[in-house]
């Protein structure tokens, strides 16, 4: 016998953003969020604000079926959702999990991430790199990554693999072939679709979302507890999420310029929305 724990969230705000905004998704992960590791998953897009999560899933381990059957869920409570892109980072078991269920969507490593992966391998000791070779690797790599068309981006490949850097170093050369090149066609912008920019920036946001998650974190950071994790998710870091996308609508709206300060109670209603449908599940299956 065994039992599985899946929970999986979205408010019907969320369900309005996504409605709008989820032609390119965006699917974040974050570990250690509890004393028993269980995998955050944050799906988001990009608003004209910023990005803003849209449903997040808790599962207990990050297994393509565990990943797949959330992501069903969602898509179940959002029957016209019909993303066009996704964007993850380096995890297979994402990949596979979102061909399961969009499986005409195409799916893309995330500049943030693509980036992060990079700088925390040049870094490693082990990699024997100088501060020089770091530069150059990077370059090397972030000019493959931009590059226009296919033409270019296999001319900056080229380039790359006649390095010096690169011929001398076996380090460079595994991680550099075996990693990222095997899949460039899933991180190269030259490799993208027309209308769909894979370097799209999303360091900004992306970091900044996380940020604002991790602050929520030192709450609960006492216990730990599934329990504690979710009940912070649901009251306090989704909504300032939703109220974060609320207020700068509010300010950039022309409404805006004509509110005197006798209209406050428009921003009062936003601080105290009311009480908002919300669709969530959880699964404590026994499996044979």
């Amino acid at each position: 016998m065994l039992n599985t724990f899946l929970f999986v969230h979205q408010s019907q705000e969320q369900q309005r953003l996504l409605k709008r905004y989820g032609d390119m998704v965006l699917l974040d992960a974050t570990y250690r969020t509890t004393k028993y590791a269980l995998p955050l998953f944050l799906v988001v897009v990009r608003t004209n604000v910023g990005y803003k999560p849209v449903a997040e899933f808790i599962c207990e381990n990050e297994s393509i079926i565990a990943i797949s059957e959330a992501l069903s869920l969602i898509k179940k409570w959002n029957d016209a959702w019909n993303p066009k892109y996704f964007m993850t980072d380096y995890c297979e078991q994402e990949y596979q999990a979102l061909q399961l269920v969009f499986p005409h969507a195409h799916k893309y490593l995330c500049a943030f991430h693509r980036e992060q992966a990079w700088i925390r391998w040049t870094r490693e000791s082990k990699n024997h790199l100088s501060d020089q070779d770091r530069s150059e690797l990077l370059g090397l790599l972030r000019s493959v990554a931009s590059a226009h068309d296919r033409e270019t981006c296999e001319a900056d490949i080229s380039k790359l693999r006649d390095s010096v850097l690169y011929k001398t170093n076996t380090a460079v050369r595994n991680y550099v072939e075996k990693r990222w090149l095997v899949i460039k066609e899933r991180w190269c912008r030259g490799f993208s679709p027309n209308g769909f920019n894979v370097s799209v920036n999303t360091n900004n946001g992306i970091e900044a979302m996380n940020n604002s998650l991790k602050s929520f974190y030192l709450k609960i950071s006492g216990t730990k507890t599934v329990s504690s994790l979710v009940e912070m998710i649901i009251t306090e870091f989704i909504p300032e999420q939703l109220l974060s996308y609320a207020k700068l609508n509010y300010t950039y709206s022309s409404e805006h310029k004509v509110y005197s300060g006798n209209n406050s109670h428009q921003l009062n209603h936003l601080r105290q929305p009311p009480p908002r449908t919300t669709r969530f599940q959880q699964k404590a299956d026994t499996q044979k």
